[in-house]
Parts: structure tokens; sequence; C-alpha cells
């Protein structure tokens, strides 16, 4: 038997930082995309669209692994998807792209700590001092004023943050009973229901003319 190579370590780097860019520049999209759909609807429509997709190309995987787990499993991450970018989405109409992403991108430093309440596993110094630059960060790009307040578009992105830790913290134990790409395909579903739901009963339908 040949054993395959994988790709350089540059190639891989390189994917990062395509990905990276395509991150960033995906919060400069939506600032103008939530200037003409409200926020649930564009979730809903997007999540949607993303469940079709993803269940076409992992149907095997999805029929042979539904069940109990799987149901539960996905329903709890779908909600906590789906709030997470809900308020994400809600900040980003009220605050720049740039603080959007930036305060977003803290959920980074909170998966630790929260693993730490869950699972137990105490944070390492790096993720202290992670901490610590974090803060720093946040006031820098956040508080303004002479009352030093934060911005709601920058306290729902901070809560969105917190979102995303715990979907993180939610997946790496849920995944450990369910395919986990069958998880993927029923989380977005439950965001998309939930986002065109919540959308007929709060917001204006998109004008589709």
């Amino acid at each position: 038997m040949t054993e395959r190579k994988g790709l350089p370590q540059t190639a891989y780097k390189l994917m990062i930082v395509v990905a990276t860019m395509i991150w960033g520049l995906s919060f400069v999209v939506m600032k103008d995309a939530v200037g003409v759909m409200q926020p649930s609807w564009l979730i809903g429509i997007r999540f949607l669209l993303t469940t079709v997709i993803l269940a076409a190309v992992f149907w095997k995987r999805l029929r042979t692994s539904f069940g109990r787990p799987l149901l539960i499993g996905g329903v709890l991450l779908g909600v906590l998807l789906f709030a997470a970018y809900w308020t994400q989405t809600v900040g980003l109409k009220f605050t720049t792209p740039g603080k959007n992403a930036f305060l977003t991108a803290v959920y980074c430093v909170i998966v630790p700590f929260l693993f730490w309440a869950v699972a137990k596993r105490r944070p390492t110094i790096f993720n202290l001092s992670a901490a610590v630059l974090c803060v720093v960060g946040v006031g820098f790009v956040s508080l303004s004023g002479d009352d030093l307040s934060i911005g709601f578009g920058d306290g729902m992105t901070l809560v969105c943050s917190i979102l995303f830790a715990a979907h993180i913290v939610a997946t790496a134990l849920v995944a450990k009973h369910a395919d986990i790409m069958a998880l993927t395909v029923v989380q977005f579903a439950v965001g998309g229901i939930l986002g065109i739901g919540i959308g007929l009963l709060t917001e204006t339908p998109p004008d589709m003319t």
C-alpha cells in the first residue's frame, strides 16, 4: 500500500489566510445586506439554503444516523447557532463591520473558561493572558464618550460572542453522541426554521420583486 501524501504546510497556511480574508470580508457584505433585509429573514433564508445543500451532500449520513440523539443535539445546537447569528446581525446594524468582527472573535477567549465551567478543565496561563489582552482590545474598540459607555451594537455583538462560545462547547459535547455532519444539517435546519418563524412574527417580509 502506498501512503497518501498530504499537501505541503505552506498550502494549509495559505488556506487559513484565504479563509480569514473571506471571514473578514463577510462582515462588510453583511453590513450592506442588513440594510435591505431584516436580521431574522436574512439568517433564516441563509440557513435554509445551506440546509438544502448540506442535506443533498450528506444525505446518506443523515439517514443512517437519524434518531433521538441527533434530533436533541441538533435542536440544541440550532437554537444556539441561530441566537448567536441573530445577536451578531442585529449588532452589525448599529456598529461598524470592524468592531463587529473584533468583538465576535472574543469567543476565542471565552471558550476555555466556559469549557472549564462545564468540563472542569482549568484554563492555562495562555488563556488568562489572552483574556486580559482581549478585554483591553474590547475597551479600545467599544468604549466611547466621557462616560465610557458601550453602544447597543457593541453590546449585542458581545452577547453573540458568548453564544458562539456556548455553541462551540455544546458541539464538543454533543458530537460525541451523533454524526457531526448530520448534526450540522439538523442545526442549520433548526436555525432556518427559527429565522423564518421569528421573521414572520416580528419583522417585515423581504421584498422579492
